[in-house]
């Protein structure tokens, strides 16, 4: 992959937006390493600061939830939490056991949080039930929406 330029996306961006207005959308072109954009002043979109380099975009937050059975998928979530759970900002694992069963805070990055103990009334122990799976996912994305400040929030299935 290689870096692209500000001026390479504006480029792109204006060509892709002026094609629906001509009914003639137009791919992305590619400008190489060497290729300089010259943008003369009268042209330069007013928003645009004078002699424009790169821009540092803050990339979008992301919270992974991945509902879970502790201790069945203990494996699965440990290579979970080691490869893509690392780019996640936020990741929890919500399991649901019962109050008495003892489990890591944490797997790598990724918190432990029982379902159970935070929705004691609704939310049952496992026992790999299509209603317990029914009710695992409404609770993780219930408590998705309570902990996550996140530009954006992912929902994980951990046995697909």
């Amino acid at each position: 992959q290689r870096p692209v330029r500000t001026s390479e996306i504006l480029h792109n961006a204006n060509q892709w937006i002026n094609g629906f207005r001509q009914s003639e959308p137009r791919w992305w072109t590619n400008w190489e390493a060497a290729d300089e954009v010259t943008c003369p002043l009268s042209s330069q979109p007013k928003w645009l600061p004078p002699q424009e380099s790169e821009i540092a975009v803050p990339r979008p937050t992301v919270a992974c939830f991945i509902p879970a059975v502790w201790p069945v998928e203990q494996y699965v979530l440990q290579e979970m939490a080691l490869t893509f759970a690392l780019g996640c900002d936020k990741c929890v694992i919500a399991i649901s056991l019962a109050k008495d069963v003892h489990f890591p805070p944490r797997i790598g990055t990724c918190e432990l949080l029982n379902l159970h103990t935070i929705f004691p009334a609704s939310m049952a122990v496992d026992n790999w039930s299509v209603t317990n799976i029914l009710q695992k996912l409404s609770h993780t994305v219930a408590l998705a929406s309570f902990l996550s400040r996140a530009d954006w929030s992912c929902l994980v299935e951990s046995d697909v």
